[in-house]
């Protein structure tokens, strides 16, 4: 596993052909922010009066239950209900933001479900990003999230890594992202968050396509991040972080 590094460092030799140091240094605090703030949203709910009223909506679980490691038939919470719930957190993150709050001070923005910048397909072809954090008044500062459940090993080649997850940053035609930075999400619901940092990075080194594997220093995490550069044109390429918000199962499958 190679060393934590800071992200503007990365940033700046990953993207020293097309953008200058100044850009970097904005984009770093960008992106730190952004995922200091899903990290902070996902801790949100974990809190268990805002868990419970997530947990009891319709569409929370998803229909097919699976076995966990245990051997246990439990309910898996379908992604796209924990996008929902992740953005509304981040929602109100951004609203109860002081002056002061890199929120605030650079005016980040989310939202949920949104259509792509480049694309060739329309309506339901068209794939949508999960979350999308922005900057309404700078055109230029946009971040794409693609979220993927993560229950167990074969989660992170199938769907994490795939050509609905990961892959999507480096498509030519139709790019998940056209900035210098993106962002991969795990939703880890089982069995537990320490050993999926360690198999997302030997994934990422097995993954064609993803190029420059390492580790960066981000903000208020408490473990590096793993990072990946996809290229999606000669001239074109995105660094990717990969963060993590941990969930459960139904009964849990935490041990």
């Amino acid at each position: 596993m190679t060393a934590s590094q800071s992200l503007f460092d990365r940033l700046s030799k990953s993207h020293a052909a097309t953008h200058n140091p100044f850009a970097m240094e904005i984009w770093a605090n960008f992106a730190t922010t952004v995922a200091d703030a899903v990290t902070l949203a996902g801790s949100k709910l974990e809190v268990p009066e805002i868990y419970a009223a997530y947990t009891s909506k319709l569409g929370w679980w998803r229909r097919k239950q699976r076995l966990n490691s245990i051997g246990t038939t439990v309910r898996i919470p379908s992604e796209d209900a924990i996008t929902d719930a992740l953005v509304e957190q981040l929602e109100e993150l951004r609203n109860d933001a002081r002056p002061g709050n890199p929120l605030i001070d650079m005016n980040i923005t989310f939202a949920g479900q949104q259509p792509r910048r480049r694309q060739n397909h329309i309506g339901s072809p068209a794939f949508t990003t999960d979350i999308r954090a922005y900057v309404p008044d700078n055109k230029n500062l946009d971040i794409r999230i693609e979220a993927k459940v993560l229950f167990e090993a074969k989660d992170l080649h199938s769907e994490y890594l795939g050509a609905r997850g990961l892959l999507r940053f480096g498509d030519p035609e139709n790019p998940y992202s056209d900035t210098p930075v993106g962002a991969m999400l795990g939703f880890i619901v089982a069995p537990s968050p320490e050993p999926w940092t360690s198999m997302i990075h030997d994934g990422l080194a097995q993954t064609v396509g993803a190029i420059d594997v390492g580790h960066v220093s981000v903000g208020k995490l408490p473990n590096p991040v793993s990072v990946c550069d996809m290229m999606h044109s000669r001239d074109e390429r995105v660094t990717v972080l990969h963060l993590s918000i941990v969930q459960n199962t139904e009964p849990s499958s935490w041990y």
